[in-house]
């Protein structure tokens, strides 16, 4: 089977041109009072393009057009998806938290760019830091002291009276299993409604009382940590990029590695993979398809799969309809 446009979004955004960006983004900048651009850099492209801008008066910005409404995350909300709001709410959250995060200085909408339409796009600050991504990072002792100094900030402050839209959002793990519950019934996938109704009843079982929800960034990696040395030497926390994964959950169904936080996070990758496998073959009736990067989402389904069948979670692996 082939892949649906709005699923193939990767290659779309390598399409794009890497020394240009559309009319909106300059418009906003000159609305905003920058110079002239003097070089525009196509940084790099995964589920969405980042560009280095480069102003005539030395200024430096990031920009980010969002290719993909799905990430690849486990906790997502296919009603909440990924956009340019959620972003800078999530940047706001996590500043009022106390973490140095990018300023964002803008956001909008280019009504076209290559083959995509209405493209989100997201103008940041620069960070002056160290870090490049694959190359240089902090030692991995270090950086991992400065992961879980993070976390310990983000999941110090509760959400539990803030408001957070457009963010994906559950108050509690049995929100989020009856979420994906919906999900599996609707493609009616009935060996993954049984793994939900023993998710539940297992949670039940050992009694969990739920955590009040904090924000989670679900992708801290030595890419979007940012770190430099001090001058002894020591690395530092510089700024927390790339929030496109932000969610507002008990932290425990993010963090935890212990089961059955592990297998839930499991079964919701399987449960939206196995969606997205059903909207592309017409199982599942949708007005819209979410743009993502099917390709990336479905690569380790039979690994994940095969986790819980081992675990009991599920009675086999179902085969994907995608060739």
């Amino acid at each position: 089977m082939s892949l649906p446009e709005a699923f193939r979004v990767a290659d779309l955004l390598e399409a794009l041109p890497a020394c240009a960006v559309p009319p909106e983004v300059e418009a906003t900048l000159l609305s905003l009072g920058f110079p002239a651009l003097k070089r525009i850099r196509k940084h790099k492209v995964s589920f969405h393009a980042t560009y280095f801008l480069e102003f005539e008066s030395h200024q430096e910005l990031v920009l980010q057009l969002l290719g993909a409404e799905l990430g690849d995350k486990a906790l997502f909300d296919l009603e909440r998806p990924i956009s340019a709001s959620s972003i800078e709410r999530a940047s706001i959250l996590a500043q009022e938290a106390g973490l140095r995060v990018p300023n964002v200085v803008a956001t909008g909408e280019a009504e076209e760019w290559g083959s995509f339409q209405k493209v989100p796009f997201v103008l940041y600050e620069l960070i002056k830091t160290a870090t490049v991504e694959d190359k240089v990072v902090a030692p991995q002792e270090e950086l991992c002291q400065i992961i879980a100094d993070l976390k310990h900030t983000l999941t110090s402050r509760s959400l539990a009276e803030v408001e957070t839209e457009p963010l994906p959002r559950f108050e509690d793990c049995f929100k989020f299993l009856y979420y994906l519950h919906g999900l599996a019934k609707q493609m009616q996938a009935c060996e993954l409604v049984d793994s939900c109704k023993k998710m539940e009843e297992n949670l039940k079982t050992l009694g969990l009382t739920s955590a009040e929800p904090v924000l989670v960034h679900q992708d801290l990696n030595d890419g979007n940590v940012l770190c430099s040395p001090d001058a002894s030497g020591r690395w530092k926390f510089d700024a927390l990029i790339d929030w496109e994964g932000a969610v507002v959950v008990d932290p425990r169904i993010a963090y935890d590695r212990s089961e059955p936080w592990l297998s839930l996070r499991t079964l919701a990758k399987v449960t939206k993979i196995r969606w997205v496998a059903a909207a592309s073959s017409g199982a599942v009736q949708i007005t819209t398809l979410p743009r993502c990067c099917a390709e990336e989402l479905i690569e380790d389904y039979d690994e994940l799969a095969a986790l819980l069948v081992e675990k009991g979670w599920l009675s086999h692996v179902e085969p994907l309809p995608f060739s």
